[in-house]
């Protein structure tokens, strides 16, 4: 739900006294400003008052003097849901009444920020932040296109995430490290990860939906994204929604496609049909990038199969290829004594180089390398049908119910045990200045120095 009214409210007759300890934040990993925009009501540019009341907030100061800008005061609460907005990583001020602020001859003079941790609190907050940002960086790569970080990001976030709504609790650090929050953590959360890889992002709100989605730069392009909405609900491990992923202002409006979108403004336009009758809303599952390859679950022409996805990219133009892997179709999900779901509810995961995938009785095991699939596991005497997976700690748990509508029991089927040469290394491109800096996650020093010669 979207809070900018509620806040607005509250924000007005806010005068809160607070003190802190100064720190500094890790600025490698501090969002850049310039990566996420949002319209403006005023029309103004407050990018350097926002980005003054940033670094005060960072250094958690108790008072900011801003009356250098001379800004009106009437402006304050656009400032500061810019500031909110542009920062992602600036999660630990109060959600409802973020600062009080002091008006000098109709000028902003001070402000005060609502701090909801103390200095020490927040320093070990943002550390969980990044590092569990890092980790959502580390599923792509240079060699990825842009499409394709966007893609796996957004598939990343919607598996782990769940929705829940829970307002004052919620923000950005709860939806990447605790796996839960409302819209505006889904769509900050995903616009911080994208801005690390260089893609730019605008945030959109609606009023009349209560609601917050963004638009991705692609190619030039500006596409919308409801990362929230293509989050199944109840939650289902593996599964992912594809139908808000990269669509023009046309179609997300049009009153004939699923849930339209009403009541929003943009910066930038969304012109581009590309990828409105797209088959990558015919994928069903988490996408898994795996030696150079995307796979997924999907459903075309009636089929659904295993297989894997790629783009061809031009400008202003795009094409999809599937190449099918396995076909799913023998799968059936009961739906009472004698009848069955029309949909396929099989969810998909990646660990340790290998893929798993699910029917409603049993798990499926497809190694790359050698083609082979092979049952793994096979519910006994089960009321309860499979309705998605995922993979924790390197443990497999199904989601299990009686019906794909109904909310899931995660429980633990099987284990798996990879070796630490069997594990797949990944690498993340992490925005560093003007450049990337190339990283290896998941490897220790011992293996590191076996692959690569240990080095001095």
């Amino acid at each position: 739900m979207h809070t900018f009214l509620k806040r607005a409210a509250a924000f007005c007759a806010a005068a809160v006294m607070l003190s802190g300890t100064a720190f500094n934040a890790a600025a490698a990993t501090r969002a850049d400003p310039g990566m996420i925009s949002r319209r403006v009501e005023s029309g103004k540019d407050y990018t350097d008052i926002v980005e003054r009341i940033a670094q005060g907030v960072f250094d958690h100061e108790e008072l900011i003097d801003v009356s250098s800008y001379n800004i009106n005061g009437t402006f304050i609460i656009e400032i500061i849901e810019n500031l909110l907005i542009r920062h992602p990583d600036i999660f630990f001020l109060d959600r409802k009444v973020p600062a009080a602020y002091s008006v000098f001859g109709g000028k902003l003079y001070t402000v005060r920020p609502n701090y909801r941790f103390s200095a020490e609190q927040t320093r070990k907050k943002l550390t969980e932040f990044y590092a569990a940002a890092d980790d959502y960086l580390s599923l792509v790569n240079n060699n990825m296109s842009q499409l394709e970080k966007a893609l796996v990001l957004h598939d990343a976030i919607v598996d782990n995430a769940g929705y829940v709504l829970d307002e004052d609790k919620s923000s950005e650090h709860e939806l990447l490290v605790n796996k839960k929050g409302i819209c505006e953590d889904y769509s900050r959360a995903y616009a911080y990860l994208l801005g690390q890889l260089g893609i730019r992002t605008e945030i959109i709100t609606s009023d009349e939906m209560e609601h917050e989605w963004m638009k991705v730069e692609i190619g030039g392009s500006y596409y919308h994204v409801d990362i929230t909405w293509d989050d199944p609900q109840p939650d289902r491990g593996g599964r992912v929604s594809h139908r808000f992923f990269l669509l023009s202002d046309k179609k997300i409006s049009d009153s004939a496609y699923y849930s339209p979108h009403t009541d929003f403004e943009c910066v930038h336009k969304s012109e581009s049909i590309t990828y409105d009758g797209n088959a990558i809303q015919c994928i069903s599952s988490k996408c898994c990038p795996l030696n150079g390859k995307i796979y997924c679950i999907y459903t075309l022409n009636g089929s659904t199969n295993l297989g894997t996805i790629s783009f061809k990219e031009g400008v202003g133009t795009a094409s999809l290829k599937f190449s099918a892997i396995k076909n799913l179709g023998s799968f059936r999900w009961k739906c009472g004594a004698a009848k069955y779901w029309s949909s396929n509810s099989s969810g998909l995961a990646e660990y340790g180089g290998k893929l798993y995938y699910n029917s409603p009785d049993e798990i499926f095991c497809y190694d790359p390398k050698t083609g082979k699939t092979e049952s793994i596991y096979k519910l006994q005497n089960s009321d309860k049908q499979i309705f998605g997976l995922r993979i924790k700690n390197g443990k497999l748990y199904g989601m299990m119910s009686d019906s794909p509508t109904d909310n899931f029991v995660e429980k633990e089927l099987y284990s798996l045990k990879v070796s630490a040469f069997e594990s797949v290394q990944k690498q993340f491109a992490k925005l560093t200045g003007s450049r990337y800096v190339i990283k290896m996650n998941h490897m220790s020093s011992s293996a590191a120095a076996f692959l690569f010669g240990k080095q001095e």
